[in-house]
């Protein structure tokens, strides 16, 4: 699912936002939560999503970094 994001964005490579990108919709459905985590209306999606918002994405290969400058 990573490899498929950066290909959609014409990389052939994959970057950590890709994985952070790909994780609820590929992992959420694997999870069988307990009974009580059921009960108190904890989702699979909200146990992925916590997990993957713990991990930091470094700066330097975030989408969200900036583009290089070109010259002239």
């Amino acid at each position: 699912m990573s490899r498929a994001l950066a290909a959609l964005d014409g990389r052939d490579y994959v970057r950590p936002d890709d994985l952070k990108r790909a994780a609820i919709p590929t992992l959420a459905h694997r999870l069988t939560l307990t009974p009580q985590a059921w009960a108190q209306g904890i989702s699979p999606e909200a146990v992925v999503r916590t997990v993957r918002d713990s991990v930091a994405v470094p700066p330097t290969v975030s989408a969200r970094a900036a583009a290089p400058v070109g010259l002239g």
